[in-house]
C-alpha cells in the first residue's frame, strides 16, 4: 500500500491487479500495469511510484498513463530483493534510493540506478522481512519500520536503525 496524490494504491497478492482507493475507501480505479505482476511493495519519492515484485527489479510507473517508465535492475552482492522496497531521499548523498529486503535476506540500500550502497546482514537484523517503510521524522531516527513475519504471531512491526542494523 502507498499513499500517493491523496489516494491509496493497493496491490492484489500474486496478481497483476492494482486498486486505487479514495480516502473514504471507495474504488477510484481497478487496473493492471503492463509487465508488472505480483507487486509486493509500492513506494513513492513524492513524484513517482515505484513497484517491487520480490525480485531484483524495481519498476517506476507513470500514474497517468499506467505504464512503466523505468526498469531499475538491482545489482547487489547481498541476497536482498525488492519484496520490501521503500524510498529514502537521504540515500546516496541526498540523491535518493531504496531500502530492499526479502524474507530472511539481508537488508540493502541501493541508489536510484539499483547499485548497492550498504548492507545490513540478516544475521544482524534477524527478521523475516515482508514489507517496510523509511521514517525520517520520528525523534531519534531515521528508522526503518519492517513488517517481520517471524516469531509466534508472525505479525511484528520492528523498528530498525539503518546505521547499525539493530
Amino acid at each position: 500500500v502507498a499513499l500517493f496524490n491523496n489516494q491509496f494504491w493497493v496491490s492484489q497478492w500474486n496478481s497483476a491487479r492494482i486498486y486505487v482507493l479514495n480516502f473514504d475507501g471507495s474504488l477510484a480505479m481497478d487496473t493492471t500495469i503492463a509487465v508488472i505482476t505480483g507487486t509486493r511493495s509500492i513506494t513513492t519519492d513524492g513524484t513517482s511510484l515505484y513497484f517491487g515484485t520480490a525480485s531484483t527489479v524495481i519498476y517506476k510507473v507513470n500514474t497517468t498513463t499506467m505504464t512503466t517508465t523505468q526498469t531499475i535492475n538491482i545489482s547487489t552482492v547481498s541476497n536482498a530483493e525488492a519484496r520490501m522496497c521503500t524510498y529514502d531521499a537521504t540515500l546516496d548523498n541526498g540523491n535518493g534510493g531504496f531500502w530492499i529486503g526479502d524474507f530472511s535476506s539481508d537488508i540493502a540500500s541501493v541508489n536510484m540506478s539499483g547499485t548497492e550502497l550498504s548492507v545490513i546482514p540478516s544475521a544482524t537484523h534477524g527478521l523475516a522481512i515482508y514489507g517496510g517503510a523509511f521514517d525520517n521524522y520520528s525523534p531519534g531516527g531515521p528508522f526503518l519500520w519492517v513488517f517481520d513475519q517471524s516469531g509466534t504471531n508472525q505479525t511484528n512491526i520492528v523498528q530498525v536503525n539503518p546505521s547499525t542494523g539493530v
